[in-house]
């Protein structure tokens, strides 16, 4: 793919994404593209401010993007929520991920943002999300799949007791 291809590439995602924030933040859009230019480009966001400016509506509405846009608008939405540190941003990026109806390419680009997210801020994931990563790992997919599942697998640092009854389970199936 050329370079100009990309761009543009690059710049159908993003208005994408703003249009798709914009429907739901009004009246910040100055704050949103800068939020997103930051995030796209490979940056962090620190979002400050008083209560009820939009913070957590605005990561909320990224993470719709990733089950309604898209797929190349899905990866550029998992990349940009990867780069918060938000609890509920982390948790979409592995939902997508996990999610079977998904197309693998996706799978794989959100498991891959997923395990960044995790090594910059820690495990955020609940358990439930967890056992669906394992599963995934455990699985009959792809190789390249399950390599991606586990690469978040192994960043999620799980306890040792956890690792050894995986370890467990996995030599009793074989």
């Amino acid at each position: 793919m050329e370079a100009s291809q990309r761009v543009e590439e690059f710049r159908k995602n993003y208005q994408a994404i703003r249009d798709e924030v914009g429907q739901v933040i009004v009246g910040l859009d100055e704050a949103v593209e800068q939020v997103l230019a930051c995030l796209l480009t490979g940056g962090h966001a620190l979002l400050e401010g008083v209560p009820g400016i939009g913070k957590t509506m605005l990561v909320r509405t990224l993470a719709e993007v990733l089950t309604t846009g898209a797929d190349e608008v899905k990866v550029a939405a998992a990349g940009a929520l990867a780069a918060m540190d938000q609890a509920e941003a982390q948790r979409a990026i592995a939902a997508l991920a996990v999610r079977a109806e998904a197309a693998e390419a996706v799978r794989i680009e959100a498991f891959r943002a997923a395990s960044e997210s995790v090594r910059v801020f820690g495990n955020q994931l609940t358990e439930a999300l967890v056992e669906q990563v394992i599963e995934v790992v455990a699985g009959d997919g792809s190789l390249e799949l399950r390599d991606a599942a586990a690469q978040l697998l192994g960043a999620l640092n799980l306890p040792s007791e956890k690792i050894k009854s995986l370890i467990q389970a996995a030599t009793e199936a074989d």
